[in-house]
């Protein structure tokens, strides 16, 4: 309803604010990742061409994914969860006060000071405050971890980053706003082997094939992969896009 009672003049205003940012834009990067936040898309180039195009999950409003440049500097196969402090004070302690197995059925384990390992079976969960919560929570690897079984890894100041995710019956959806702000990624595996394959320093290439990769996450075990050139990443705001077929509006989930 919100979509349909745009006028006319407003969109024309949102495709004029777009083609100004494209002709800002100075594309001379050999190869690089660019999301759309408004249309749920992740695409990697690399040469001129486009590589791999993915659907992704993006931030709930209430907890909005930011646009951002970086450089993807590694990509890690079943990776630790440290779990925001935000999270773990609203989500994970009220779960804990009404079920004291939460951390062992969801392969987590809790810590204080120092990385010490604290045994939650001797902590009274009940007395434990929201705003006093005095743990770091860390879900290990695994299948079910909320990360996935991959993670592509970026610096930024808003501890956000590009990972895979158990939910995938998710992807199905038209509108992809679910996450704590992290983009999950649809079939992150092909997108880690494309990244992989024109992944080098000079005439060095990455000794990390495709195969490889399938070999490593057999294992089921943290491994971190260095990348020997960083990728640069841009996720941005785009509700005006276009292609061969024509101009699509999207949807301005965050209303900016």
């Amino acid at each position: 309803a919100k979509a349909l009672s745009e006028s006319s003049l407003a969109r024309c205003l949102r495709g004029a604010i777009a083609l100004d940012h494209l002709r800002q834009r100075k594309d001379t990067l050999v190869k690089f990742i660019r999301i759309n936040i408004p249309s749920f898309e992740l695409f990697y180039f690399a040469n001129d061409s486009l590589r791999s195009h993915h659907r992704i999950i993006v931030g709930k409003v209430s907890n909005q994914t930011p646009t951002l440049t970086s450089k993807i500097n590694r990509i890690v196969c079943y990776p630790f969860w440290k779990v925001p402090s935000s999270i773990a004070q609203k989500e994970i302690l009220p779960a804990l006060k009404s079920n004291r197995n939460y951390l062992a059925k969801n392969h987590m384990k809790i810590f204080k000071a120092k990385e010490v390992e604290v045994n939650p079976d001797k902590i009274n969960w009940k007395k434990i405050k929201v705003n006093t919560f005095p743990y770091t929570v860390i879900q290990q690897p695994g299948s079910d971890n909320s990360l996935g079984i991959i993670k592509f890894e970026f610096p930024n100041p808003y501890s956000v980053y590009v990972h895979d995710t158990p939910a995938k019956s998710l992807f199905n959806q038209s509108y992809r706003s679910y996450s704590h702000g992290c983009m999950r990624c649809e079939r992150p595996v092909e997108l880690a082997k494309v990244m992989l394959q024109f992944d080098s320093l000079g005439k060095k290439g990455n000794p990390l094939t495709a195969d490889s990769l399938d070999s490593l996450l057999t294992l089921q075990q943290n491994h971190p992969i260095r990348l020997l050139s960083q990728v640069p990443i841009f996720v941005e705001y785009k509700t005006v896009v276009a292609d061969r077929s024509g101009i699509y509006f999207h949807f301005d989930l965050y209303e900016r």
